[in-house]
């Protein structure tokens, strides 16, 4: 193919930035969805059988319902609405169906990251980025609760820059995004504390009474929205009341400290 001709063609797709984003959630969505990236974890079958027992019930469980040690002990299960979702989508298409809900959402999150960084930085810097980020991802691509709030994590992190750089906090409307992601994961505290330090920052930069009340009334509604799930207050504040407990998980891996015991100097 004629050089005179290619270099126009990539300019065209990676120069533009609707483009740009669409090729990158498509080289990434394919790449998980070829790769065995999404079904090599134990604890996507038991969130599976959580949301298969929902479908069957019509209800969130309250009490344990699988464990026969503990059996009718309490169980808050934060993280219904996504073991729903993976039921859901195993209901439909077995296997694939969850590897192509694993392939959507990381897809998803990185079109955000991509098109965030479109908007600031040189293509040669965004592609860079770009690799970076979903190498850095690839060990947790995994079909969980945690890898379907990515694509919120990562549109909430792009709003609350973009409310820096206009010197305003976000519509208010956009708070809502906090209701499914509080009845999916409990990293919607880390949303909740990013929101509070942006607000912080931005008012103590400007000193104005108006935007500072602006400011409070979206924490407000995100303080609303994280209450709306099944278990109301509890359930907004279950994930600070394992943080602030570390016997509570001191036996989840992934939750501890990093332990360099072993490495080389």
């Amino acid at each position: 193919m004629p050089q005179g001709f290619v270099k126009p063609a990539l300019s065209r797709v990676l120069g533009n930035r609707p483009n740009f984003t669409a090729l990158v959630m498509l080289c990434v969505g394919a790449v998980v969805l070829f790769l065995p990236l999404s079904l090599r974890d134990a604890d996507t079958w038991w969130h599976m059988a959580a949301g298969q027992w929902m479908m069957a019930h019509h209800t969130v469980p309250m009490t344990d319902p699988f464990t026969r040690s503990v059996a009718g002990h309490p169980w808050l299960d934060h993280e219904w609405l996504a073991e729903v979702v993976l039921a859901a989508a195993y209901a439909l298409a077995g296997y694939l169906g969850l590897t192509l809900l694993t392939a959507a959402a990381v897809a998803l999150a990185m079109g955000c990251i991509a098109r965030r960084l479109s908007q600031c930085v040189a293509l040669p810097v965004c592609v860079l980025v770009c690799s970076l980020a979903f190498v850095c991802m690839i060990p947790q691509i995994l079909a969980r609760p945690h890898i379907l709030v990515l694509p919120i994590l990562t549109w909430w992190s792009s709003l609350l820059l973009r409310a820096m750089d206009d010197n305003t906090p976000p519509p208010l409307w956009t708070a809502l995004a906090l209701v499914p992601w509080c009845n999916m994961h409990g990293s919607f505290v880390l949303g909740g504390i990013m929101a509070l330090g942006c607000a912080v920052v931005q008012v103590a930069r400007q000193h104005t009474l108006a935007n500072a009340g602006r400011w409070a009334m979206f924490l407000l509604l995100c303080l609303v929205a994280v209450c709306i799930n099944p278990s109301g207050v509890h359930g907004a504040f279950f994930p600070l009341d394992h943080l602030l407990h570390p016997m509570r998980y001191q036996g989840v891996r992934e939750w501890l400290p990093p332990i360099f015991r072993g490495c080389s100097r």
